[in-house]
């Protein structure tokens, strides 16, 4: 679904890669805090959408700024108003086009990392989006 979007919140678009039963994230160099408290340090990669720039598109540019890994988008899983920052987010499911990643120079990754999808409630600290969660754990219904 090539889906441009338009919206008074800054536009973001997340990648989901998924490979061998493990999901990829990033730790940010830079974390945030929400005025809530919540701090974001570990997140899917992901970034800003550019001006008539798609949310797959966006998705891919970014996972291979912040991880050198080469996607796809496969399909769209969801978007929602972020529950503690003022960005509406989009998530993208995202194939691996290359097994091996290029060198990373995005001075705002510092760490990209493998892991098992139960393990993400140590890294995240914003619940996930319901329809995000499926992706990664399955129907649950």
């Amino acid at each position: 679904m090539a889906w441009i979007m338009r919206s008074h919140h800054i536009n973001v678009a997340l990648g989901l890669v998924i490979q061998d039963g493990k999901v990829l994230i990033v730790r940010r160099a830079k974390k945030e805090t929400a005025e809530s408290g919540v701090i974001l340090e570990w997140g899917f990669p992901g970034g800003k959408v550019q001006l008539d720039e798609t949310a797959e598109a966006a998705a891919v540019r970014e996972v291979c700024e912040e991880t050198g890994y080469h996607t796809h988008a496969v399909t769209y899983v969801s978007d929602r108003v972020h529950p503690d920052f003022p960005v509406r987010v989009a998530y993208i499911l995202c194939e691996l086009v290359a097994q091996e990643p290029d060198p990373v120079h995005d001075a705002n990754t510092a760490e990209v990392r493998w892991i098992k999808s139960a393990e993400l409630a140590t890294y995240f600290t914003s619940p996930l989006d319901p329809n995000v969660q499926r992706v990664l754990f399955g129907a649950t219904d």
